[in-house]
């Protein structure tokens, strides 16, 4: 069905630290947009925004740059072209204003333009901003514009180009009667972004499987590092394990997977932990 392919945001709306009182809700249905293309390729898109409410909102549309600020995904926003992977300055789109009527719909048009030497990765969002109207704030006896916000992430990936490379740095295995704990540092060490999910699974020497379980899902631009854990209540006996760390990256098909060597002592303490190439 049409609504499947539809995600609602909802935004809560805040002015000098008091809540308005009002929800502002819009439907878009491309939070993010994924673009494979060469140095010099032109690409168009259209994205389409709904307003489900009996409200009339005017809207403004306007580029600008974001970055990760937490591998959990959270994010902070800037000028366009505050960065050198930058790609808001290469996008044109229209309307750039426009009203939207109560339920109803309004396409915009998009055109990349990717310039001769783009290399790597390149990033930008596409705002969607309306005001609610004035709202009295009886205190001051003035009246505020109350802003409201969606957005949908722009990632552009220069085909021929991409190093979507990782490593893993400190890890750390503990391990008790009741508890069994992996952490280790995932760092971007290529030239685009790595969101990725994935999970680890611990066999003993007889490749019989002891632990299985998920790890976080992070969220990485190039040079960021994640904490990556897993944390299972049992632990494992003495012997010799192998824990394979398998992580998959968003746009990729090939899974990204890690091998770490390591044993438990008859104490329970994990030892001589090896990192695989």
């Amino acid at each position: 069905m049409k609504n499947k392919r539809i995600v609602f945001l909802s935004i809560l709306l805040f002015f000098l630290g008091i809540s308005s009182g009002k929800a502002l809700t819009l439907r878009l249905t491309n939070p993010r947009v994924f673009i494979k293309a060469k140095p010099g390729d032109v690409v168009s898109g259209r994205l389409r925004i709904e307003n489900p409410t009996s409200d009339t909102l005017q809207i403004h549309v306007e580029m600008q740059d974001w970055r990760y600020t937490s591998y959990d995904g959270a994010k902070n926003f800037f000028p366009a072209g505050t960065f050198h992977s930058s790609c808001s300055q290469w996008i044109s789109y229209a309307p750039d204003d426009f009203v939207l009527q109560p339920y109803g719909r309004q396409d915009i048009s998009y055109t990349v333009k990717i310039p001769d030497d783009a290399r790597g990765g390149y990033y930008g969002v596409m705002f969607f901003q309306t005001a609610l109207g004035k709202v009295q704030q009886e205190e001051q006896g003035v009246a505020v514009n109350v802003v409201g916000r969606i957005g949908s992430l722009f990632y552009v990936d220069i085909e021929g180009t991409i190093e979507r490379e990782a490593r893993i740095e400190n890890v750390q295995i503990e391990n008790s009667p009741d508890r069994f704990l992996f952490q280790t540092d995932f760092i971007n060490v290529g030239n685009t972004y790595i969101n990725a999910k994935g999970s680890i699974v611990v066999l003993d020497s007889n490749n019989m499987v002891k632990i299985r379980h998920e790890v976080n899902n992070i969220y990485t631009l190039p040079q960021d590092s994640a904490r990556l854990s897993a944390s299972v209540a049992e632990g494992l006996p003495q012997g010799k394990y192998l824990l394979v760390l398998t992580l998959n990256f968003e746009q990729e098909s090939t899974p990204w997977v890690k091998e770490i060597d390591f044993e438990v002592d008859a104490a329970g303490n994990v030892t001589n932990i090896v990192v695989g190439g």
